[in-house]
């Protein structure tokens, strides 16, 4: 079974992945952490009951 990260996969499957996600690229732990950065800043005090996607615009698509 193989599991949801790129380490154990051929470069064409890496690149059928890449290819589902409008960015292109696979996200990074930067691109996270700025995420839970801005959630626990001043900058979301009016933020109630969202969502925060972060997945380069998979979910979009």
């Amino acid at each position: 079974m193989r599991r949801g990260g790129l380490e154990n996969q051929t470069p064409e499957e890496i690149q059928e992945r890449l290819n589902q996600i409008p960015l292109g690229r696979v996200g990074t732990t930067e691109d996270i952490s700025y995420g839970a950065l801005f959630l626990a800043s001043d900058e979301s005090s009016f933020m109630t009951g969202s969502e925060l996607v972060i997945d380069g615009g998979y979910t979009a698509k």
